[in-house]
């Protein structure tokens, strides 16, 4: 395989991957007007792009177009050597469109509208690689016939490689002409053309300067038809600007040149098509960007008022909360002197409660004492279960009807300005707002729940690291440890040895006191630590998930179209940049044809 073929199969397998991307594109569904829109013009340019994938080795189809008198179908027979169409003064000459080609090529894979079109079959040397199309004239001044003309251009002119643009100094500031021509020239080469060059005056600097808005370095000729017919059947080859146009047909314009000349109006013709979606996303853009954050504004207002709940609910229940962070401290720091202190005064009232037993001194008072125990135990239970479905309860009750109706109504109002589809704006029950809520409503509990639990596992951590556990322990038992030293050297060293006397009732009393009062100072301190860093992890927790935004909830269809116009507005502008990007690497390629 030479280099040459491999870089033509390269360059055709790059604009396969970009087409089938934009085909993918086309796919995804998406309830925005815009977006559909899109995905239909991109449909359409798929279609065409197929035939001209098809007619990558045909020879390029090249349209001779003007306004009436411009001496098209003089041109087209100069460029064939002979008649074949009319030219004459009767206006219009060309009615229909008249396609001039070799005896021997197939038209059908062209995909030309072949019932509209009169075909003209002839030898020449510049049909061997392009075919010749004389089209109707756009401005016969005729209504009726000029509504016919355009649709038989509209037909041809979109399945043209190569546009000969012709004129004279009477016409080439025609207002029709150019519309046609600005409605035609996407995805094919146009070259301008004066005529009547034996009679006119050369107006291709004026032209420029015309053309200059919407063409970059225009190539234009001035050509006299009927003296180049002329001079070939006299045997004579013309020459200047005729024998360039020649040139242009014959060899830039060759079999070589038609991978170049189709893949640029390719790209052209893609590059102008995603600009036109581009400029439709962005036109209802800021619509939707304003239905994004009422969205995010409604969800934070909805979640604020779950937050606000939490906030009350978990204030109210703090104690029970603080119990359960000092039982998973005194579970886990295994058994120690300050440890077995905690276990002491978690479990004092029911010591007092239990040696109060002790004291009865009938059945009845034991039946009182113990019923009592009995009750506060069912009272801790029960406040546990509620501390447990205070979550709960705050879901359930924080989003109310009115408060689902009036985000409702607000979204609605930003739907319908952002062109969604009806369906997705349109009221809807109040029970199915208030289903969709649950949803909402369940994952805000989910949240919550997992994040206390989080708070606590997390302060019981800090509070059973050994640095703490260590300053409670060291200075818990230096008290103890001295009262014990005070009391083993008076009873084994002192009485023993000395003849000291035993440490008197007076010495003992104060020591009890001084070590139940330290005890309970430390117990004090340790609870109030654990307090103070459960209350502030309980403030930020509710004020992170009042900041926090719940998926899904009453409007998770908008949220999901809204996430999915974003994906195709991005998708889009990556295969504008690839578009442009190809262009640029296929203009710095060198070119197969020679100019």
């Amino acid at each position: 395989m030479s280099n040459g073929e491999l870089a033509r199969l390269q360059d055709l397998a790059r604009i396969d991957e970009l087409v089938e991307r934009l085909g993918e594109w086309t796919q995804h569904t998406v309830p925005w007007q815009p977006a559909r829109q899109a995905q239909a013009l991109v449909r359409r340019l798929l279609d065409r792009v197929d035939s001209l994938r098809l007619r990558i080795e045909a020879p390029l189809v090249v349209a001779v177009f003007g306004g009436s008198g411009t001496g098209k179908s003089t041109l087209v027979n100069a460029l064939v050597g002979q008649d074949v169409t009319e030219s004459g003064r009767e206006r219009p000459t060309t009615r229909k469109p008249i396609l001039v080609t070799t005896p021997d090529l197939d038209l059908e894979p062209l995909g030309l509208p072949l019932d509209s079109i009169e075909v003209v079959r002839v030898d020449s040397p510049v049909l061997r690689d392009v075919i010749l199309v004389d089209c109707p004239d756009p401005d016969t001044g005729e209504v009726d016939r000029d509504a016919g003309q355009m649709e038989r251009l509209d037909k041809i002119l979109p399945l043209c490689d190569v546009l000969l643009h012709t004129t004279t100094q009477q016409k080439y500031r025609s207002s029709r002409v150019a519309d046609v021509l600005s409605a035609s020239n996407t995805g094919c080469r146009v070259f301008f053309v004066q005529t009547h060059a034996n009679i006119d005056t050369d107006i291709r600097d004026d032209w420029v300067q015309q053309l200059s808005g919407d063409f970059e370095d225009p190539e234009l000729f001035l050509v006299d038809g009927l003296a180049a017919l002329e001079d070939q059947r006299q045997g004579r080859r013309p020459g200047g600007d005729f024998a360039r146009l020649e040139h242009l047909l014959t060899s830039r314009l060759a079999a070589s040149a038609r991978l170049e000349v189709r893949r640029a109006n390719l790209l052209d013709l893609l590059e102008e098509a995603l600009d036109a979606c581009r400029d439709e996303f962005d036109a209802g853009w800021p619509d939707v960007e304003a239905l994004e954050r009422a969205l995010q504004e409604q969800h934070e207002r909805l979640v604020g008022t779950l937050a606000d709940r939490l906030a009350e609910e978990l204030d109210a229940s703090r104690y029970l909360w603080e119990r359960r962070l000092l039982e998973s401290v005194t579970n886990d720091w295994g058994f120690s002197p300050f440890s077995g202190l905690l276990r002491l005064s978690q479990g004092l009232s029911g010591l007092l409660a239990s040696a109060s037993l002790l004291r009865a001194r009938s059945s009845a008072q034991v039946a009182l004492l113990g019923a009592w125990q009995g009750g506060r135990w069912l009272a801790s239970r029960s406040r546990q279960r509620d501390a447990d479905n205070r979550l709960e309860q705050v879901a359930v009750l924080g989003i109310d009807d009115s408060a689902l109706r009036e985000s409702q109504l607000v979204i609605a109002g930003f739907a319908g300005t952002a062109r969604l589809d009806t369906e997705l704006t349109e009221a809807r029950p109040i029970e199915s707002l208030r289903d969709d809520a649950a949803t909402l409503q369940q994952s805000f509990l989910d949240d919550a729940g997992t994040q206390i639990e989080e708070v606590i596992e997390t302060q019981a951590a800090r509070s059973r690291g050994w640095s703490v556990r260590l300053f409670y322990e060291i200075l818990l038992t230096t008290l103890l440890g001295f009262l014990l030293y005070r009391i083993g050297r008076n009873f084994f060293y002192d009485t023993l040895v000395r003849d000291a006397k035993f440490l008197p009732l007076e010495f003992y009393l104060p020591a009890t006191a001084v070590t139940l009062l330290w005890a309970a100072v430390l117990v004090m301190a340790f609870t109030r630590r654990l307090k103070r860093g459960l209350g502030a992890a309980i403030s930020r927790l509710a004020e992170t998930v009042a900041r926090h935004r719940v998926a899904g909830g009453p409007f998770v269809e908008l949220e999901q179209a809204c996430n999915t116009a974003t994906r195709l507005r991005e998708q889009l502008r990556l295969l504008c940049q690839r578009v442009r990007q190809l262009k640029a690497e296929l203009r710095t390629e060198p070119t197969t044809a020679g100019d």
